[in-house]
Formats: structure tokens, sequence, C-alpha cells
């Protein structure tokens, strides 16, 4: 059985002076030895791979975002990124049955393109 809670229903520009951070519970039992899974929707204004954003849960990191830029300049084409990890990550030291989701962008933040669109993110866990 799988449970899942909504971090984020809304998103919101990410950007150098507007940086990302949710807070959240979850609900249910977490099996430590589990996989979990953050799916989010998003897009970039950065396309250099160095730049990529990384994706932060309890202060560790369990991915990047790799440059995703636009393709269709007449419509918000938001692109879903899954990222898997272990349910150890969830509600750990010392966030206590806190979680924190975290978006941190990386390379020259005073650039305009480096920014991320996001959409909602939704954890799975066991």
């Amino acid at each position: 059985m799988s449970n899942f809670v909504v971090p984020d229903s809304v998103g919101g520009l990410v950007w150098a002076s507007s940086p990302y951070s949710k807070f959240f519970l979850l609900t249910g039992f977490v099996v430590p030895s589990g996989t979990a899974y953050l799916i989010l929707t998003v897009k970039t204004g950065y396309t250099d791979p160095s730049e990529s954003a990384l994706v932060i849960i309890n202060g560790t990191t369990i991915g990047t975002i790799d440059p995703r830029p636009w393709t269709n300049h007449f419509a918000i084409d938001l692109e879903t990124m899954i990222f898997v990890f272990d349910n150890s990550v969830l509600s750990g030291f010392p966030y206590g049955p806190v979680n924190n989701l975290q978006l941190v962008l990386q390379g020259n933040l005073a650039d305009p393109y480096n920014y991320l669109l996001v959409g909602d993110a939704i954890c799975h866990y066991q």
C-alpha cells in the first residue's frame, strides 16, 4: 500500500530572490526500508547542465533538475520529473515529523534566465 502527500499544489517561480522551501507532514506509517517517489512538474529558464537545480528533502539531495527549456512559447507545458529515494530520508533528524522540500538553484544566480517554474509536487511513500 502506498501513501501520498501533496507538499505543493500551486507551485510558483523559483529564482535567486525567491527560494523554494515547502514543509509537509506525512499521513500514515512510513516503512523505513521502503521506497519513496517525488513527482514534480517543472520548466527551466537555464539551459546549461552545470546550473541544474538541486532537489533536497530534509537536507539530503535526492536529485537534480536538468535543463528543461521552453519549446512551446504559446503554452505553459511543464514537464514531469520523478525522483526515487529511500523512505529513510522522510521525517528524519533534525526535522521530526515535519519534512522540508527545497529546490536550490546553482550557477550564476544573477543570470535572469536562471530560474525554475514549478507546478505541483507530490510525494508517494510506503
